[in-house]
């Protein structure tokens, strides 16, 4: 079960990729302000999104299918834990999305308002 480990943060992932924007985000007043629990929670979330999605470029982030390809991943993230699980997972997927697009590297999120299971 992967886990991103703040602590191993180097230089980081191939800019311009999903990667190094979660490497970005994490290293964040936001993320160290959270709450030890919810840290420890999204930082879960994030190892397990570093691993299949750090490769991604932005440019297949923001192409319109790629929201298909992440509620996929919602769908069996709910299938092999819980409903609550797998939207918190696309929660914090979101929420990274929109850093990069707050900072400039990404045009769309493509995670915004799916609704919930």
């Amino acid at each position: 079960m992967p886990t991103f480990d703040r602590q191993q943060v180097s230089a980081g992932p191939a800019r311009g990729t999903i990667g190094a924007l979660i490497h970005d985000y994490v290293l964040t007043p936001a993320v160290a302000a959270k709450a030890s629990k919810t840290r420890r929670d999204y930082l879960h979330h994030i190892g397990h999104l570093e691993a299949e999605f750090g490769g991604k470029l932005y440019e297949a982030a923001e192409d319109p299918r790629a929201r298909g390809e992440f509620l996929s991943c919602r769908d069996r993230v709910a299938g092999a834990s819980d409903a609550h699980d797998a939207d918190y997972r696309l929660a914090v997927l979101s929420e990274i999305l929109s850093f990069g697009v707050d900072r400039g590297g990404l045009r769309v999120n493509q995670t915004r308002r799916p609704g919930r299971l």
